[in-house]
C-alpha cells in the first residue's frame, strides 16, 4: 500500500469519525453566549465592597463560576473549531489523495504533502485541547451544576437535581439513633458530594429501573416520595440543608432506606453520547498525528523525486 492510499484512508477516517463527533456533541448551544466577564467584575466588586458577612463566600463562588463558565465556553468554542477543521480539512485531504491515487494532478502530491501535515498539526492541537476540557467536566463537574446570580444582588451555587445514589440507587437509610434518615453521601465539608458527577450517568442506578413500577417491591413502597416527608427533596441548597440535619420519616412508613427512581434512560443515551464523542475524538487525534506524518511523507517522496513534480 502506497503512501498516497494510505494518505486518503487516514483522511477518510478523519472525515466520517468527525460526522459521528457531530451527532454525539453534548455541548450546550447557550455556553457560546455565557458572560464569564460578570463573574470577574462580581468578584472585584466584592473584593472592595462586599459585606462583611457574605464576602468570603461570594469571593469563593465568583472565581469558581468564573472558572466553570470559561471551561463550558471554552469547551463550545473548541468543539465547533474543531468538527469544522476535522470535516474540512479531513474531506480536502481525502479528495486530493483520491485524485492522485487515480492518476489526477499526481506533479501537485508535493503540495497535498504539505497540505495533510499543516492540516494534521491544526487538528491534533485543536482535537487535544477540546478532548482535555471535554473530559475534565464530563469527570469532574456535577450534572446540571450552575452558579447563578441572585435577584438580591448575590451569587449561588446550584449543584443539579440528579442525587447521587449507592449501587442499590438508594439515596438516605434510616438511623434508628435518632430515628431519621440520613444521607449516603453527605459530607459536612464538600456538599458536591451528594450530587451525581456527568460520569455516572452510565450507571443503572440513574436510570430506569423496573421495580419502580412493581407494586410489590421494595424499591416502589421505598421511593423518597414515600419513604421521607413529603416536599423534602426540592433545590441542591434545601437537599444540603436536610441532610444536615436529618431527615424525617414520613407518616406511615416503616422503609429503612429512601430510594430514587428514574422514569426512563435519558441519563444513559447523555452518558452515551457524552462517551462515544470522547472515543472518536480521541481517535481523531490519532488520525490527525497519521495525517501529518503521511502528509510529510507524501511531500518528502514528491522532493525525492519518487514522483513527478
Amino acid at each position: 500500500m502506497n503512501n498516497t492510499l494510505i494518505f486518503f484512508c487516514i483522511a477518510s477516517c478523519l472525515l466520517a469519525f468527525s460526522i459521528i463527533v457531530v451527532n454525539t456533541s453534548i455541548s450546550d448551544s447557550d455556553w457560546k453566549d455565557l458572560n464569564c466577564k460578570r463573574y470577574s467584575d462580581f468578584h472585584d466588586y466584592t473584593k472592595e465592597k462586599g459585606a462583611a458577612a457574605t464576602k468570603d463566600e461570594y469571593l469563593k463562588l465568583s472565581k469558581e463560576g468564573r472558572n466553570l463558565c470559561n471551561r463550558r465556553k471554552a469547551m463550545y468554542g473548541l468543539g465547533i473549531s474543531s468538527i469544522v477543521c476535522d470535516i474540512v480539512l479531513g474531506f480536502f485531504c481525502a479528495f486530493l489523495s483520491f485524485l492522485h491515487y487515480l492518476g489526477v494532478g499526481k506533479v501537485y502530491e508535493k503540495v497535498t504533502g504539505i497540505i495533510g501535515l499543516v492540516s494534521g498539526i491544526i487538528c491534533f492541537i485543536l482535537t487535544l485541547v477540546y478532548v482535555i476540557y471535554s473530559g475534565y467536566i464530563f469527570t469532574n463537574d456535577n450534572v446540571g451544576m450552575d452558579i447563578t446570580f441572585t435577584n438580591t444582588g448575590g451569587i449561588s451555587k446550584d449543584y443539579g437535581s440528579v442525587l447521587k445514589l449507592d449501587k442499590d440507587g438508594v439515596f438516605a437509610k434510616f438511623d434508628t439513633s435518632d430515628n431519621t434518615f440520613k444521607c449516603v453521601y453527605y459530607d459536612k465539608d464538600d456538599e458536591s458530594k451528594l450530587f451525581a458527577k456527568n460520569n455516572d450517568l452510565g450507571k443503572k442506578r440513574y436510570n430506569y429501573n423496573k421495580d419502580s413500577i412493581d407494586p410489590n417491591s421494595k424499591f416502589y413502597k421505598c421511593k423518597a416520595s414515600s419513604a421521607i416527608d413529603s416536599g423534602s427533596i426540592s433545590s441542591s441548597s434545601t437537599i444540603y440543608s436536610i441532610c444536615k440535619n436529618g431527615i424525617n420519616r414520613a407518616t406511615g412508613s416503616d422503609c429503612d432506606v429512601a430510594y430514587i427512581d428514574h422514569n426512563d434512560f435519558d441519563n444513559k443515551y447523555q452518558y452515551d453520547k457524552w462517551i462515544t464523542s470522547i472515543i472518536f475524538d480521541t481517535l481523531n487525534i490519532a488520525l490527525s498525528i497519521g495525517l501529518a506524518i503521511f502528509g510529510f511523507l507524501l511531500f518528502k517522496g514528491s522532493s525525492d523525486g519518487h514522483t513527478p513534480l
